[in-house]
């Protein structure tokens, strides 16, 4: 190599690091103040209300007829959920780090479409373009905001690395690339079925990059037939393995025919949004439409035809990235129905198209003979889209913050299309029921009923309101009839069984909850629930029972630890409570709160230093919690040394400022060491914190 090709190698391998760079910069200042956002929408149903994803021992079921129990998914997507368990395991329900991997794993896509553009010798601008207009884009924002669409960011994870290794195949031809592409592929169909177009896209590949990729026999052989054989494969467990007995859903308009008519609508309603995203939303309401002579059925044919004669006049490159955008559309278009017309999350794959054609235009407009004034427009122009986009970023993250922010932002931008959704309505009710407004809960599900009569879970949430509202007998009739027409719905089951205990109807509520039982053996919530009931009618020998039931299926249930020794402390069998404690913390429940609860056991036999032993383990495993300060202090309260139960006390506090239970006893303690001022300053600072507190009210007045 001479010392001028060597200087531009490394020119080149730079102004790669550079634009690497950048992309991870405009991802991170795109996304990073979604690391405050909390769990939300879908999230609640496949993470946070999930008890089987929080023991890892389900994990095998993930790939058993269970899978559609474990993973609240309707179709085979294993990758998403598998992570999901490894996630909690780890992490438990800490939301940061779930958002920190979806960003990661974002800006990884945008960095691997950058370097397939590279791959396929097309400019570094370009790929460059390409990579932050696809880091950047709000349409596809959601996709990283919510934790539940997770098998987007994954199926093209493996898609984009399939993709290069075939192109390293293509240069090497080594077979351990077409292997590569294999697993990669399964691995891609396995997040999504999305992955499915890989044969197709290396097929139109060799066509427009035949230097980079041309179709040998190699190729069809060592490629091609293999993904054919992948998809089958993928296919049969898709299809005959792991198919959900649910209903199929319908197609929109309940004709093929008319969505047929529909489809290119849709297209270019996306097109609309990744072309001016100003108005995103989190659930769309999209009319389709029967009359092919609609004003708003044939001219989206009309333009539809004009794409395709664009596509054939474009420079082939430009045409290629169309191609990519439409070929990624049409799996989400409805040719297969799936139970919902548009959605942002569904352009995920197609937006690799249209980042794609975005850097490819840059660079095609800035090769024409212009003057430098023309130049620098252009590359403003560009710079000021991409800043509009990251702005447009971080409004729709803060959006997404919690369902709070979510649906009130919802109806702020689009309230004439949501009055007509159902999930609108049923998550804005469960704002207002979350508030405590209960009337105001009570009327968005009934419109919610209104539009779909046939909503299982809206005709639960009404009959939790009626419980709630003490209208007892319609909230017992709404339950039953819900059940007589989904007998597999447990939620209401479970609701029921609440009605009965709320009315003291102990049998009754006992029955439902073994009616559970029966329909799914594995529903560990269900034996809990029944232990609870034993032990409110205080018979604690069926309870303990029923939680071993529990540990049987999850054996770090740690609810189920902490109810067997409160039965068996009522048993007057404090040595079992002990152990029944100890071995929750052996096998993996929650250390912290079963730690505390085995301090108290010490602090009523007035074991004190068995106790501090307690306080001490959790200040030294978690010294960034409170817990372990406040059991000591908590046992220094206990025998009289204040002056250093207060010091422990403020340590505590100086980790948890806002929990009132700490600054309650450190001001018993400031009273009792006669500093009356401190006592009263923290006694208010309590009662700000949370004002309904009269036994603190009566201190101050005393």
């Amino acid at each position: 190599m001479t010392p001028i090709e060597n200087v531009s190698d490394q020119n080149c391998r730079l102004k790669t690091v550079i634009f690497c760079f950048l992309i991870i910069l405009a991802g991170c200042i795109a996304y990073g103040n979604s690391l405050s956002n909390g769990f939300t929408y879908d999230d609640t149903s496949v993470l946070v209300s999930n008890h089987y994803i929080k023991d890892i021992r389900n994990l095998p079921r993930l790939f058993t007829s269970d899978y559609f129990l474990v993973s609240r998914e309707r179709t085979f997507r294993p990758i998403a959920p598998l992570t999901l368990f490894i996630e909690y395991a780890l992490l438990q329900l800490n939301p940061a780090p779930y958002h920190a991997l979806s960003i990661f794993l974002h800006i990884l896509n945008a960095l691997l479409l950058f370097w397939v553009m590279i791959k396929l010798a097309l400019p570094r601008w370009s790929a460059l373009v390409a990579g932050l207009c696809f880091v950047c884009h709000p349409v596809i924002s959601e996709t990283v905001l919510n934790m539940s669409y997770m098998e987007d960011l994954w199926g093209l994870f493996f898609f984009l690395i399939a993709l290069l290794s075939v192109i390293f195949f293509c240069d090497t031809g080594r077979k351990r690339f077409a292997v590569l592409v294999q697993v990669c592929y399964f691995l891609s169909l396995l997040s999504k079925e999305m992955g499915i177009t890989l044969p197709l896209v290396v097929l139109i590949c060799g066509f427009v990059f035949p230097q980079r990729m041309p179709l040998r026999s190699t190729i069809y052989f060592g490629i091609l037939l293999p993904s054919c054989i992948t998809a089958v494969l993928y296919g049969y467990l898709r299809f005959f393995l792991f198919f959900s007995s649910d209903r199929p859903a319908d197609y929109p308009g309940g004709s093929i025919l008319v969505t047929i008519l529909n489809i290119p609508r849709i297209l270019f309603h996306y097109i609309k949004l990744f072309l001016y995203p100003a108005t995103l939303i989190a659930d769309y309401q999209f009319d389709v439409y029967a009359n092919p002579f609609r004003l708003a059925v044939w001219i989206p044919w009309c333009l539809l035809g004009g794409l395709v004669f664009l596509i054939w006049k474009l420079p082939r490159i430009l045409s290629f990235w169309l191609v990519m955008y439409l070929l990624h559309f049409i799996p989400v278009s409805n040719i297969i129905p799936f139970g919902a017309v548009i959605g942002e999350r569904y352009m995920y794959f197609s937006a690799i198209g249209f980042a794609g054609f975005a850097g490819c235009c840059f660079t095609v407009i800035l090769e024409n003979d212009w003057k430098y004034r023309d130049y620098i427009t252009i590359i403003f122009i560009t710079v000021m889209a991409l800043t509009f986009y990251i702005a447009r970023d971080m409004v729709r993250a803060a959006d997404w913050k919690d369902d709070n922010t979510l649906w009130t932002a919802t109806y702020r931008s689009a309230p004439a299309e949501m009055t007509r959704k159902v999930t609108f309505h049923v998550n804005l009710g469960n704002v207002y029921f979350e508030r405590g407004d209960l009337d105001n809960a009570l009327k968005e599900y009934m419109v919610a009923k209104k539009i779909k009569p046939d909503s299982p879970g809206v005709m639960n949430n009404i009959g939790i309101i009626y419980t709630e509202k003490k209208y007892y007998d319609l909230a017992k009739s709404t339950f039953l009839t819900s059940i007589a027409k989904y007998p597999e719905f447990l939620d209401t089951y479970y609701s029921l069984a609440d009605l009965y205990i709320t009315t003291r109807s102990f049998d009754e509520a006992e029955q439902v909850l073994r009616r559970i039982i029966a329909i799914d053996k594995n529903e560990i919530h269900a034996y809990f629930r029944l232990g609870l009931l034993a032990m409110q009618e205080s018979k604690f020998s069926d309870a303990i029972d029923r939680f071993k039931d529990v540990l049987r299926f999850s054996a770090s249930h740690t609810g189920a630890y902490i109810n067997m020794s409160v039965c068996y402390i009522y048993m007057d069998k404090k040595d079992l409570a002990e152990a029944v404690l100890r071995e929750g913390i052996k096998n993996g429940g929650d250390a912290v709160e079963l730690y505390i609860r085995l301090s108290e056991l010490y602090m009523r036999d007035k074991r004190y230093k068995d106790a501090f032993s307690c306080g001490e383990y959790l200040i030294k495993e978690f010294p960034k919690r409170a817990e372990g300060y406040t059991l000591a202090a908590s046992v220094y309260h206990s025998t009289g040394k204040l002056p250093q139960a207060r010091i422990w006390y403020e340590k505590a506090l100086s980790i948890a400022p806002d929990n009132t239970h700490i600054i309650n006893n450190l001001a018993a303690v400031d009273a009792a060491l006669g500093d009356l001022d401190t006592a009263r300053s923290l006694w208010r600072d309590s009662l700000r914190l949370d004002p309904n507190q009269p036994h603190i009210q009566k201190q101050l007045q005393d």
